[in-house]
């Protein structure tokens, strides 16, 4: 049965070694792992892209070939297709990249993006409660943090000085 996936990963190329070709580096990989070969695999890249799945909430294979360069998959997570995406980083050139996936009943496209560039300079803390409970919050720092999970996060600007953007 098909299904919407959402996978957020890096890849590394696989580099050759002295003039291996790819089939010799998918033969070696294959070695490394103590996997052989089977009649029905028409090659050695073939046999490795086949037998190197991973399950994590649905399968990804550990190494791709993408225009006949090997890539292995050195992180790669699994995401609820069904959470929203609000993320977003600085780049070099001061430009602000984001990726915001969302009910669009729930927000807009500009509280969307809002909350994923208010995001940027906040870490995720995991804060102990007076009754043993741990709560998750983002903050700037760890006392933020404390504050945001005791009293909210505008009493949390508040006690710190911290200026809110106005909006409009």
């Amino acid at each position: 049965m098909s299904e919407v996936v959402h996978f957020r990963g890096k890849l590394q190329e696989v580099i050759a070694k002295d003039n291996e070709s790819m089939q010799d580096v998918a033969k070696r990989i294959l070695d490394e792992a103590l996997v052989e070969k089977k009649d029905y695999h028409e090659d050695y890249i073939e046999c490795l892209l086949d037998t190197s799945y991973k399950n994590v909430k649905g399968y990804y294979s550990e190494y791709v070939l993408i225009n006949e360069r090997l890539y292995k998959v050195i992180d790669c997570e699994s995401i609820d297709p069904d959470d929203d995406i609000i993320k977003a980083e600085v780049n070099p050139d001061k430009t602000i990249s984001f990726e915001v996936k969302y009910y669009n009943g729930g927000c807009g496209f500009d509280e969307a993006v809002e909350e994923a560039v208010n995001k940027i300079d906040k870490k995720e803390f995991v804060v102990k409660m007076k009754d043993g409970t741990e709560k998750k919050v983002l903050a700037p720092n760890e006392l933020g943090a404390k504050l945001v999970a005791l009293y909210g996060e505008d009493k949390m600007k508040e006690i710190l000085n911290i200026e809110q953007r106005s909006k409009g």
